[in-house]
């Protein structure tokens, strides 16, 4: 499906974020589940072959069942778990078998791994706040400068201060979830960190053209949901 020349991973990753933003922006706008979608999604990511964008839509299918489970009436939950159940039941020797046929079956260990350590054991007194430089490293040397995870090349452009101030507005947020204490809220937070561990494979955000999109549904959280306006 994707040309040689393209990376499927990137197609699949940019997938992932936009997915991700868009359903949460439906659940607290709209009070709606993106489920069709996710499931499209989830043809896509495994036709794009990606490890990391197929566990991505997989979260997000679980946060989309959990959203319906508890937005639809109690006389109906009884029947979507026993329905859920049975799929599960008849489905599962198929479903592990098939995911084994994909990435996910080579299992956590990758270059990124040592991109990290390699990019960690480079610190020091001054680059800590600054920033690494790539040289004599193999993310020059190998991968064209592409550091493959975003919170290394955030670091290595901006320092530790920018980070800083990234995990204090998330966190913020996280202590809002906490003790707000509403479900949709908790829906978005948990939509929020897929976005930000996908990030770890991939050099997705801080900076890039998503960071708008992603302090969006960030900042979200304190609005009101639609439920709350009725």
């Amino acid at each position: 499906m994707i040309d040689g020349k393209v990376s499927g991973n990137g197609v699949t990753s940019f997938l992932n974020i936009l997915l991700g933003m868009y359903t949460a922006l439906r659940m607290k706008l709209k009070n709606k589940s993106s489920i069709l979608l996710t499931l499209l999604s989830l043809y896509i990511v495994i036709e794009g072959y990606g490890r990391g964008s197929i566990l991505f839509v997989l979260i997000l299918l679980i946060i989309n069942l959990v959203f319906l489970f508890y937005s639809v009436n109690r006389k109906w939950k009884l029947f979507y778990i026993v329905l859920l159940c049975f799929v599960i039941i008849m489905f599962s020797p198929y479903i592990y078998d098939f995911l084994m046929s994909t990435k996910l079956s080579q299992g956590i260990q990758n270059p990124r791994i040592y991109i990290a350590q390699e990019y960690i054991s480079k610190l020091h007194a001054w680059n800590l706040f600054f920033g690494v430089s790539y040289e004599n490293t193999v993310i020059a040397t190998l991968y064209d400068n592409n550091p493959h995870i975003s919170y290394i090349r955030t670091h290595h452009i901006f320092g530790l201060f920018y980070l800083l101030g990234l995990l204090y507005v998330v966190l913020k947020q996280t202590f809002y979830v906490v003790f707000n204490r509403s479900l949709i809220n908790w829906i978005i937070l948990l939509i929020i960190y897929n976005i930000l561990m996908r990030a770890v494979s991939e050099p997705l955000l801080f900076p890039s053209l998503f960071d708008s999109f992603f302090l969006v549904i960030l900042f979200s959280i304190t609005k009101k949901s639609t439920k709350e306006n009725r």
